[in-house]
């Protein structure tokens, strides 16, 4: 949790030259290799970073008011370094965010789909500790709800368990069409 936390002090605190956006993209176009290629405890650390990364950004999206007049001024939310340089708009952020959410759904279907061991199960751990804010826009919901059923009848105890369990938290919840926000 000290990652994503230490990320959003520096963002509140507004520290010169820092971009949240910046620090965000970069963290979810690092996530492949590190959900294919970790150990079950290092799979679970990755899945609470993201999970800090996107409670923030699931809340700003979920309250445009607030965004614009408490986070978008910031300026880790610039478009570039420079202090006259224009900030991320609600709609631009629902773009990266839903960008990051596709990406982070296909990486952990692929993960599931494999069939080698490790990278199903590095997959389901870091969909485990997701599962409060991930997903939930319905094209990576349905997908990995697919992908999870067909784990249900592995003949590997530990995965149909935990594939049952994480489609089941996932079949509750009610997910967001993938469209823009307005």
């Amino acid at each position: 949790w000290f990652c994503p936390r230490f990320v959003y002090v520096l963002h509140d605190e507004e520290v010169p030259f820092f971009s949240t956006v910046h620090v965000m993209q970069s963290t979810f176009n690092s996530i492949s290799p590190l959900a294919y290629c970790s150990t079950e405890y290092e799979a679970g650390m990755l899945g609470l970073v993201l999970r800090g990364m996107l409670e923030r950004v699931n809340a700003w999206m979920d309250d445009k008011a607030f965004y614009e007049s408490r986070v978008m001024t910031k300026a880790g939310m610039r478009r570039k370094f420079a202090s006259d340089s224009e900030h991320f708009a609600h709609s631009h952020l629902g773009a990266l965010h839903r960008v990051w959410h596709n990406s982070l759904g296909s990486i952990l279907s692929n993960g599931l789909g494999s069939g080698e061991y490790m990278h199903i199960r590095s997959a389901l751990v870091v969909l485990a500790r997701l599962q409060k804010v991930f997903p939930t826009l319905r094209t990576a919901g349905e997908t990995l709800k697919t992908k999870l059923a067909a784990l249900e009848a592995d003949e590997r105890q530990d995965i149909s368990l935990m594939a049952r369990t994480l489609r089941s938290r996932i079949a509750q919840k009610t997910l967001q069409e993938d469209v823009p926000p307005r």
